[in-house]
């Protein structure tokens, strides 16, 4: 936190901004080289200004329901994100040692890591901690675990521990845990993670949250602790959201209201009756001596769609609404040209008009993605909003009290295209569309709700269709345009009126991208492309299985029912890395694509 700082340990390690808005934000463990160390919360982070980028996007603002996001700038030998060692047991690298040992929150100034109090060899973490469904962690009762065969089952007084593995299997069935002090039989450590490998040591959820504060626990915590090893994909799951910049959001008077909202809310009051009145009054003034082309009737319109945005779009949004802002600004425009975007329109000929609507190069996407919060244990859901979290998946907040977000930009290229709306709707009436498509959102309910999930969107056959078809383009494209699968990303646009999809790959460490993906979308290549791909989904190495894989067959178990998700979809044909889908690959049938009686491009000629 200091550029003294020779009084501060060693940093473990570093991170990049983009990782801290994923994998490693605040309440996830982190593997350093000589460490594990938990990420706290925004509460401890930096308070200086200069530490931070500061990001602004109105509408994911309003969304997430904060002032501003900040971006945590990289900077050599300077500190910002504090962490704490955890867990706080480590394992001597020694092996004539191995003695298992508690160590201190962080290591002595001067120290790269720990060292073992008897030989003075280096510590490796010991990888189990305890856990519960509600986010909360803890220690591994490492003391307990090596006496739970004593006939007390309780430690001893001047406990010894060693652990150590056999050497035979890398599998934890091969590692054991013994007391050198009252020579308590050896203790296996492979059903430390079992569901119930914990009972009778700890019983009851300590409530602990050490992110939001060494000292802070949430009293009568009702979850069942279990052990976990750190490295489980399970302990940490992002919840983040993003938004584009779309050109209602990058005119000039919404970007000096950007500017100035930071600058006049620090010298008022939110609890003041005039709060909003004063605020909006000193913005138009100085933005009306600033910009003497505007009217001041647009000046006003501008300021009041920023102020009034919370109001229209409802207490418990999702990222649902911030696709439906987008997609109005993607369709209406066909030219534009400005440093955080850039679009232009492609021509549509006689043979795809009746299928694609519109298809837009996009050259430059300026793209902020904020962390809001993370679950463990189990993913979120990506459709809901942070109450309906709170109130059904165990939501875990990432500050106490902040009202900023972190949060990084991204900047990029993309594609975005847009079916045959008329012929869509028509699509959507055949019957057996439907009826395939009940099939499978009455799956997805089935699975939602084991997993308390309550999706507030009302999902339409056009979603399978649009995600299935941003799949199979992801997949082709990969081989064209110079991005792996991993890196092309989906944005699927979908409402009673509007449709759309955005394939787009964006990086926060530079501006601008290879330019092989907008390459792709001149309207040439992309219709050779787009033939590929609905081409291929005629056909899948796992076939006939795939193929036949139907929704509408009864399930005859619980795992049974939950295949019911998708149709015709497997990693062979459809399905594409976690990075790139907005949903899990979930909900995808290439049947509606293809099939010759109900798939949409089913009358294409080739």
């Amino acid at each position: 936190m200091s550029k003294n700082l020779s009084k501060y340990p060693k940093s473990p390690g570093v991170l990049k901004p983009s990782q801290l808005i994923t994998t490693f934000g605040p309440g996830s463990i982190v593997q350093m080289l000589y460490d594990s160390v938990m990420v706290m919360g925004l509460q401890s982070w930096s308070t200086k200004d200069k530490d931070y980028i500061e990001l602004y996007h109105p509408f994911l603002q309003a969304v997430l329901r904060t002032d501003k996001f900040k971006m945590p700038i990289s900077v050599e030998k300077y500190r910002v994100i504090p962490c704490t060692s955890f867990p706080t047991w480590g394992v001597c690298s020694n092996k004539r040692c191995n003695r298992l040992q508690k160590h201190d929150i962080s290591p002595k100034v001067g120290s790269n890591g720990f060292q073992c109090d008897v030989c003075h060899y280096p510590l490796f973490h010991a990888r189990f901690i305890v856990m519960c469904p509600y986010g909360h962690v803890d220690e591994f009762p490492w003391e307990e675990w090596a006496h739970k065969k004593t006939e007390s089952g309780k430690s001893c007084d001047k406990p010894m521990l060693k652990f150590y593995g056999t050497g035979y299997d890398p599998g934890l069935a091969n590692y054991f845990v013994e007391c050198e002090n009252c020579h308590a039989e050896k203790v296996n450590v492979g059903t430390a993670v079992a569901e119930d490998g914990l009972k009778g040591l700890v019983d009851k959820c300590s409530g602990y949250t050490p992110w939001l504060g060494l000292d802070k626990y949430t009293k009568n915590c009702k979850g069942k602790p279990r052990g976990v090893q750190t490295r489980s994909t399970n302990v940490y799951f992002s919840i983040s959201s993003s938004a584009i910049f779309v050109p209602k959001w990058l005119n000039p008077i919404q970007q000096r209201i950007d500017e100035k909202i930071s600058t006049i809310t620090d010298y008022l009051k939110e609890d003041d009756e005039n709060y909003l009145t004063v605020a909006k009054k000193r913005i138009f003034e100085d933005i009306r001596n600033e910009y003497k082309e505007w009217t001041p009737e647009a000046i006003a319109e501008e300021i009041k769609r920023r102020f009034e945005l919370s109001k229209t779009i409802g207490e418990n949004a999702t990222e649902l609404e911030i696709r439906n802002d987008e997609i109005e600004e993607l369709i209406k425009t066909d030219s534009y040209n400005k440093p955080k975007l850039k679009i232009d329109k492609e021509f549509i000929d006689n043979e795809l008009s009746p299928f694609i609507a519109q298809l837009k190069r996009i050259s430059r996407i300026t793209e902020v993605r904020a962390l809001r919060g993370f679950t463990r244990s189990q993913p979120p859901d990506p459709f809901s909003s942070e109450k309906d979290q709170l109130e059904n998946v165990h939501y875990c907040r990432i500050g106490a009290g902040q009202k900023w977000l972190p949060a990084v930009e991204n900047r990029g290229e993309g594609i975005f295209f847009s079916l045959n709306e008329d012929e869509l709707k028509k699509w959507e009436d055949i019957p057996l569309v439907k009826e395939r498509f009940d099939a499978m959102l009455e799956g997805l309910m089935d699975w939602a709700k084991q997993r308390k999930w309550m999706p507030r969107e009302h999902f339409k056959p056009r979603y399978i269709l649009l995600h299935t078809l941003a799949h199979l383009l992801i997949r082709e494209l990969s081989l064209f345009s110079g991005y792996n699968a991993a890196s092309i990303r989906e944005r699927i646009y979908r409402n009673d009126t509007r449709n759309g999809i955005m394939l787009y790959t964006t990086n926060p460490s530079a501006d601008g991208s290879l330019g092989g993906l907008v390459r792709q979308g001149k309207f040439n290549h992309f219709k050779n492309i787009l033939k590929k791909s609905i081409h291929s989904s005629h056909r899948c190495s796992n076939d006939p299985l795939c193929a036949e894989n139907n929704p509408l067959t009864k399930p005859k178990s619980v795992e049974e029912a939950m295949t019911r998700i998708n149709g015709s979809a497997c990693y062979a044909c459809v399905l594409v890395p976690e990075t790139s889908c907005e949903n899990s690959n979930r909900l995808l049938d290439r049947q509606m694509i293809y099939n010759p009686n109900y798939g949409f491009f089913r009358n294409m000629k080739w």
